[in-house]
């Protein structure tokens, strides 16, 4: 009986490492369209941030990739602990589009997470002398960044550009709508974006359904009305596939994300 359950363990364990290896194997044939992209490398770091229950398996794929193809450099992680403390790691220069990847402990509470934001600024701004910043934010890291930019701060990076993930601006299920209380929230301070931000905000849809499975196209594109009039320049892309290219949680594992990202914050 021990035998038998012992080589059920070493199947099942044989499965997962075939399992595993196939998708790594898939995801470097998919990562090729990264090959000859062509960036112009400069010193503005760009922050990285999760959504709900995310951690580093969230979008630190996604910047090791950038890196892997030398379209940006793995620079800094901070770590955020429930009690708000910053957890700085810098393992390389703020140089060639440095990404600094943010992990919150706390990682379901958005007003917690609106808070660490801005001391991470904050601390950008005083102890490594930075400037300018990019924004990557996926679902509630997107919406955390947006309501950063809705109110400015004296001593703080100005934020240049600002890629949003998946975030559902109109809100989701029963809180849905123009209407929804968190949606006319935002409404109310859009004339205090930055003037002259640039937006490029992407949402999945999964088989012609008009949703990523979480958040609908609709409730993505709710971006355009906080940000017509109020800021530079604003694009929006849907992104058609699969579960596995535009679902809300595999997106950020798509290349041709990766790339349409790159080319927007770094493209020459």
């Amino acid at each position: 009986m021990i035998k038998m359950a012992k080589k059920i363990l070493i199947l099942i364990a044989a499965l997962l490492l075939v399992l595993v290896l196939s998708f790594l194997g898939i995801q470097s044939y998919r990562a090729r369209v990264l090959n000859n992209v062509a960036v112009h490398k400069s010193d503005t770091p760009t922050i990285v941030l999760h959504g709900s229950g995310g951690n580093y398996l969230s979008l630190g794929p996604m910047t090791i990739r950038l890196a892997q193809h030398d379209l940006a450099q793995r620079a800094m992680t901070i770590r955020v602990d429930k009690a708000g403390n910053l957890d700085v790691h810098q393992y390389r220069d703020l140089k060639n589009n440095p990404l600094i990847l943010v992990l919150l402990k706390d990682n379901k509470n958005p007003i917690g997470g609106q808070k660490a934001l801005s001391d991470i600024m904050k601390r950008l701004y005083k102890d490594y002398g930075v400037r300018r910043v990019n924004f990557i934010g996926h679902s509630m890291g997107g919406g955390i960044m947006f309501r950063y930019l809705e109110q400015p701060q004296a001593k703080t990076p100005k934020v240049m550009k600002f890629v949003s993930l998946s975030v559902p601006y109109l809100g989701f299920g029963k809180y849905m709508g123009a209407n929804s209380p968190y949606f006319q929230d935002m409404v109310k301070n859009k004339d205090k974006l930055p003037k002259d931000l640039r937006i490029l905000n992407m949402v999945g849809n999964v088989n012609g359904r008009n949703s990523d499975t979480q958040v609908t196209v609709h409730s993505a594109l709710g971006l355009k009305t906080l940000t017509d009039g109020q800021i530079k320049h604003y694009q929006a892309k849907v992104i058609p596939g699969n579960f596995w290219t535009a679902s809300h949680f595999m997106i950020h594992e798509n290349p041709n994300v990766d790339k349409i990202i790159a080319e927007f914050l770094w493209g020459q």
